[in-house]
């Protein structure tokens, strides 16, 4: 039976369905294309998250060997200052006992000096009291 021979109605009804087969067939193209966009954009977004992870755990890597280094530097200079402490204490001490010693040995210098230079002044106050008996008594003979 041709489209000619059948009713009008059927005619009518075999294009709306010939019309949407080709509706649907067209739709299913766009779906697909869709579905392929869908697809490529996932994968792309999948590809960053996962570059931005890594570079994530990297940098965490890095900042951890960091603070690894920076806790062992510390503990390096800790026992490094445990060490050295009882030799600045001891050289304190040594400074101390130099000090105190030269203070002595200053003192000790000064009453010497003092006790060379006591005849010295005292000669030197005999003199100038005998210049100054001798500019008071005037012009002698002469």
């Amino acid at each position: 039976m041709d489209d000619d021979d059948a009713p009008r109605e059927v005619r009518s009804l075999r294009r709306k369905v010939q019309k949407l087969r080709s509706c649907t067939r067209d739709m299913e193209k766009e779906l697909a294309e869709v579905q392929r966009r869908r697809h490529k954009m996932k994968k792309k977004a999948n590809e960053e998250s996962d570059e931005h992870r890594a570079n994530f755990v990297r940098a965490a890597a890095a900042l951890r060997r960091q603070a690894d280094e920076d806790r062992a530097e510390i503990a390096r200079m800790r026992d490094t200052v445990g060490t050295k402490e009882p030799e600045l204490r001891q050289l304190r001490s040594s400074v101390d006992e130099l000090e105190r010693g030269h203070r002595e040995r200053l003192q000790e210098i000064e009453r010497e000096q003092a006790a060379r230079l006591a005849p010295l002044r005292e000669e030197l106050a005999l003199l100038t009291s005998t210049v100054k008996e001798v500019d008071q008594a005037g012009p002698g003979p002469r």
